[in-house]
């Protein structure tokens, strides 16, 4: 929803907003059930004339019990290289915690259940499947909720505001994969009106 300073409550005009996330990830087996893993990674984000990008990386520790899995991981630990607002002195990144529980990924079908802190905002809660259909294909679904709304201001002259509320996130996906490479097509609804969002996703194993 787009707001002015003299339309406080919404001018009826919605805007366009892109992410772009680029990373690598790497992990290695230290001992027989722990794992350790870094995901160096680049973001591009747009609202749209406003633009900012960051590189960062993603740490975490994975303790596979017997049959489950618990993880602890730090994200976007970096620095903005294009600030979203040009007149903000922080360039850090709003790095975040996650504890997650789950099954074991050699199951059919993969739960996962997630607790998320981002700094500056409140806890996110989540829940995530897989259901694996045959070796081509699976299907993802997940819902967050969180009580964050979030405000992006634009010191510039035309003052723009652009609010984005999160407070509920419902999405599914289809995922085909044929030999190393993956490819991911979900939809999200987030929100209390639930705004559609489109996303793709690529990846290749090595």
């Amino acid at each position: 929803i787009e707001t002015t300073i003299d339309h406080q409550y919404g001018t009826g005009n919605t805007f366009t907003a892109r992410d772009l996330l680029i990373q690598a990830s790497y992990s290695h087996k230290v001992l027989e059930n722990l794992t350790l893993g870094a995901s160096p990674l680049f973001m591009y984000q747009q609202y749209e004339k406003h633009r900012a990008s960051a590189i960062g990386i993603n740490l975490g520790v994975l303790y596979n019990l017997e049959k489950y899995n618990v993880s602890i991981s730090a994200k976007n630990l970096g620095i903005q290289t294009q600030k979203l607002i040009e007149t903000a002195e922080d360039t850090k990144l709003p790095y975040s915690g996650t504890v997650a529980f789950g099954n074991q990924k050699k199951e059919r079908f993969n739960w996962e259940i997630n607790l998320a802190k981002i700094y500056g905002q409140d806890i996110k809660y989540g829940f995530g499947s897989i259901y694996h259909i045959n070796r081509m294909f699976n299907l993802h679904s997940g819902i967050t909720l969180t009580n964050n709304h979030l405000s992006y201001i634009f010191d510039d002259k035309d003052a723009d505001e652009y609010y984005f509320d999160e407070s509920r996130l419902l999405s599914a996906g289809l995922e085909f994969m044929y030999k190393k490479v993956s490819f991911i097509f979900a939809m999200s609804y987030v929100g209390t009106d639930f705004t559609p969002l489109t996303s793709f996703g690529l990846d290749y194993s090595f």
